[in-house]
């Protein structure tokens, strides 16, 4: 996601035999549909690990089924739009989802400051599929996916609300605000060990609080008679020194622990990367974890129990911090990427199992389900890959290779349940591509510089001297603060002259060789962008594509148009037609057509094309088209 604030936000399901009584029973011999989101696996990237012989299972999926080209996702593409396309079957013109931050409407009550969650259910407009598929009588189960909380706008009185409580089940892992990983290497800290109950047979015990938000664990390092390592080899951890403990040896993970603070229950594991005989350097990991919502809320702990919690994310920001070593663009060996993936394999190894057990239950017609990867990877990754954009780099590019395989094999290994199943219709998609980005651009820095953003003296928007902005929404476009707007001061026939001094700042942007940074500038009611997404309630005015290489910095009050992004930086907003923006689309299973390619579709075809699988109505407001891969 990313978070479902972005970016960027992992799924685990925990889908024990016992809660079969939560849905109810399906239909025999009734199709059913399983959704698969994989958060930024472009076309281009999947196509290219896919020759790779990196996804096998995505290749036997592809060659027993149908798929795509490339989907176009709405404009721009951005992962709460790309999904609430995907979800809804409408572009974000009907939807109301223009990006991670959508304007808050009515519009005549706020201004062009005023935003709000575009990952919200409240935020959506039009009905999602999991509705659809309630209100037809099947039952639809969601495990994760943007738009989900908060479940009350799916209950009595919310927006999508009816008598669906025997047919559908919400998930949200990412609602809650996670306990975030942590990695313990602190050597120093290291004291002699007290009090510790049935101390283990070994020599010179040592150990070091860890702390884990309000609570402190702790750790015992000793040196094992029974292993041949002479000095420290040995770790122990625990709630209490009086009570049970898992023991660790270098390159080993814990079992799940449960663990509760006042704002999350849930479960954990640790990873001991490294200890040192000397007890000079160790690296024990500690995942994250959060606790789901859920419309049945007596649910969550057999969705999401002890034995396979909810972990949000992987290790990402430890990484880019230099946690586990130096990364490859500081010169590393491998080891910080090696580490992070390692612990992405214990995550997709439970991912897949819990998909195993999904796909053995009888109870439901659909299913959704959302992963975070490769984009959370690929968002630290990417520039050195992307051969069409100047953060092209070869050398690092093959530094980077084995573990961008790896990367995309782990990817790979959930859909295997999907290659064995043959009574399901596996639809995997994604939201987005990725491109490689080597600077950030300011459009708010050129408005100011051009006098149509003024700031006031504590260097805040000042809406009565404003004319345009690059809102926070950070959706590639600018909003006039027309009159229809809380605090707008240009009038309707105004508008049109104030996007031509826009489009004519933006024209005098140019990079060190003299070419335009700003590529093209399309207004909201082109007919082109119709297709796209655009116009609708929360659309902007105008809307930018740039260079290969730039990405846009929505700050209000930039010292610099330019500044340069963090090495291996990719992301995604563009034009959703580009190559490197171009999203994934398959189907395969009881009655899809096999070996079929489809030429480009859209993200708006993917919900109507299950509705029809499934027999029930497409989605109320859905516009999109029933796709030709049914038998």
């Amino acid at each position: 996601m990313k978070s479902f604030a972005l970016a960027t936000p992992f799924l685990v399901l925990a889908l024990a035999l016992s809660a079969c009584s939560s849905l109810g029973r399906g239909t025999p011999g009734s199709p059913r549909a399983f959704i698969l989101s994989l958060d930024g696996a472009g076309a281009r990237i999947t196509d290219e690990m896919v020759a790779k012989g990196h996804m096998p299972n995505l290749a036997a999926l592809r060659a027993k089924g149908a798929w795509a080209a490339h989907s176009v996702a709405s404009f721009p593409s951005k992962t709460a739009a790309g999904h609430a396309a995907l979800w809804t079957g409408a572009m974000s013109g009907v939807n109301g989802i223009t990006g991670k931050l959508v304007f808050s409407l009515p519009r005549h009550a706020h201004s062009i400051l005023e935003v709000e969650d575009g990952f919200s259910s409240e935020a959506l407009l039009a009905e999602p599929i999991w509705i659809t598929v309630a209100r037809a009588g099947k039952r639809a189960i969601v495990l994760q996916a943007t738009h989900v909380a908060p479940v009350a706008t799916y209950e009595p009185g919310g927006r999508f609300g009816g008598p669906f409580k025997g047919s559908l089940t919400l998930l949200d892992g990412h609602a809650n605000k996670p306990v975030p990983d942590a990695l313990y290497a602190e050597a120093s800290r290291w004291q002699r060990a007290v009090d510790w109950a049935n101390m283990p047979a070994g020599q010179r015990h040592v150990e070091q609080p860890l702390k884990i938000e309000d609570a402190t664990w702790w750790a015992m390092m000793y040196d094992d008679p029974q292993d041949p390592v002479q000095g420290y080899d040995t770790l122990a951890v625990a709630p209490d020194k009086r009570g049970p403990r898992s023991i660790l040896k270098p390159g080993s993970g814990s079992p799940l622990l449960p663990f509760s603070t006042a704002r999350a229950s849930g479960s954990f594991f640790f990873h001991l990367f490294e200890l040192a005989p000397d007890a000079s350097r160790f690296s024990l990991y500690r995942s994250a974890f959060s606790e789901p919502v859920s419309n049945k809320p007596d649910v969550v702990a057999t969705w999401y129990g002890t034995d396979a919690p909810f972990i949000p994310a992987g290790p990402a920001r430890l990484w880019s911090q230099g946690r586990f070593g130096p990364t490859v663009f500081q010169g590393g060996t491998g080891q910080a990427e090696h580490r992070y993936l390692t612990v992405l394999e214990r995550l997709f190894g439970m991912a897949s199992s819990r998909l195993q057990r999904l796909l053995a239950r009888p109870d439901w017609d659909l299913a959704v389900c959302y992963l975070p990867f490769p984009d959370e990877a690929l968002h630290r990754w990417y520039a050195p890959l992307d051969s069409q954009s100047p953060s092209y780099d070869p050398a690092l590019a093959a530094s980077l290779s084995p573990h961008v395989g790896r990367l995309f094999r782990l990817v790979d290994s959930v859909l295997a349940p999907l290659v064995m199943n043959s009574d399901t219709i596996a639809a995997v998609v994604s939201d987005h591509g990725m491109a490689g980005l080597r600077w950030h651009f300011s459009p708010n820095r050129v408005l100011q510089d051009a006098g149509l953003l003024v700031l006031d003296r504590q260097g805040r928007v000042d809406l009565s001297r404003t004319r345009a902005l690059y809102p926070a929404t950070n959706g590639a476009f600018i909003v006039v603060n027309e009159t229809g707007y809380k605090g707008g001061i240009v009038k309707p026939q105004e508008v049109s002259a104030v996007i031509k001094q826009v489009e004519r700042a933006f024209s005098r942007v140019l990079d060190a060789s003299g070419r335009p940074v700003v590529t093209r500038m399309w207004q909201a009611n082109d007919p082109e962008m119709g297709l796209l997404g655009v116009p609708g309630a929360r659309a902007g005015h105008l809307y930018l594509d740039l260079q290969p290489g730039y990405y846009f910095d929505a700050a209000i009050a930039p010292a610099r148009v330019f500044r340069q992004a963090q090495p291996g930086s990719g992301n995604h907003i563009f034009d959703p037609r580009r190559p490197d923006m171009q999203a994934t689309m398959l189907f395969a299973g009881p009655g899809i057509r096999s070996g079929l390619r489809l030429p480009p579709v859209s993200h708006a075809d993917l919900a109507p094309t299950i509705a029809r699988a499934l027999g029930v109505p497409r989605p109320a407001q859905a516009t999109g088209r029933v796709l030709d891969v049914l038998e």
